[in-house]
């Protein structure tokens, strides 16, 4: 209902104000309403709210979240934080993140911490210059979280492996290559030819550089021979790794047979670039 005012009346006599039993039953009537409206009331409405955007629970009386807390309803610079190690394991919500604790070469993001019972917490930082993800957790009895993992998807799995690619893969002069993030690398092109190869002799090319180093144990080459005359010939039949300069090139030996003969070669060779 409406306030209803008790007319006073003209003091002192209170001359044309309500009389007793009108203001009574105006009262009754309001204080009716306000004890029925009481009743209906949560338990929000007897508790206090947070003092700050990303107010930590240590126990006690819960508090009412305003918008904004834990990066809740607004925009996440209502809550930039600037370390994400800040006590993890007992806080929560989202924030925007700026300095201490990113992951390596990242300036700024998301971050989104889940804590459980002060003894676990998981967080998942996304950097929204290129989209990419970071997770990491701590356990109990673990004083520091563990280092940050990087998600791959589609867009960042190929690339340069000192930038946090998977698979680099390139071209040049001597052939192109593919690295793979544990340390295999294949290499594979043309070798130098061989011209105007004997009959029946056994001839080398001149060595071959790879498009990658290998480290310093010697690949596996599979060689493949092209005679441009006559297929009469016995192959490539040996090769061979400079003792300093096996890792980055190799020479072909082949057999020729009764005709004299050009030849060309293609290989592939698997190892490692690094141990």
């Amino acid at each position: 209902m409406a306030r209803q005012e008790i007319i006073l009346g003209t003091p002192p006599s209170g001359l044309g104000g309500d009389p007793p039993r009108t203001a009574s039953q105006k009262v009754n009537f309001m204080t009716q309403e306000l004890y029925e409206h009481k009743a209906q009331l949560g338990t929000a409405s007897t508790a206090n709210i947070t003092s700050a955007t990303d107010e930590t629970y240590l126990g006690g009386a819960y508090k009412v979240t305003k918008q904004g807390d834990y990066g809740l309803g607004r925009p996440l610079s209502a809550r930039a934080v600037s370390d994400a190690d800040l006590p993890i394991k007992n806080n929560a919500g989202a924030a925007f993140h700026y300095l201490g604790a990113r992951y390596p070469g990242t300036s700024d993001g998301a971050l989104l911490t889940m804590g459980f019972n002060e003894q676990y917490a998981f967080q998942m930082f996304g950097n929204w210059r290129n989209g990419d993800l970071y997770t990491r957790n701590t356990a109990v009895g673990e004083e520091r979280p563990k280092k940050w993992r990087k998600n791959y998807h589609e867009d960042n799995v190929i690339g340069a492996i000192e930038s946090g690619g998977i698979i680099e893969s390139g071209v040049n002069s001597y052939g192109g290559y593919t690295k793979f993030r544990d340390g295999t690398l294949l290499c594979y092109g043309e070798a130098q030819p061989v011209n105007a190869a004997p009959a029946n002799a056994t001839v080398s090319n001149q060595p071959t550089m790879f498009a990658h180093p290998f480290s310093t144990s010697t690949p596996t080459v599979i060689p493949t021979a092209t005679p441009l005359s006559n297929h009469d010939h016995y192959g490539v039949i040996g090769i061979n790794y400079g003792a300093e300069t096996g890792s980055s090139r190799f020479t072909l030996f082949v057999r020729n047979g009764a005709t004299v003969q050009n030849f060309r070669f293609w290989f592939l060779a698997i190892g490692r670039w690094k141990a």
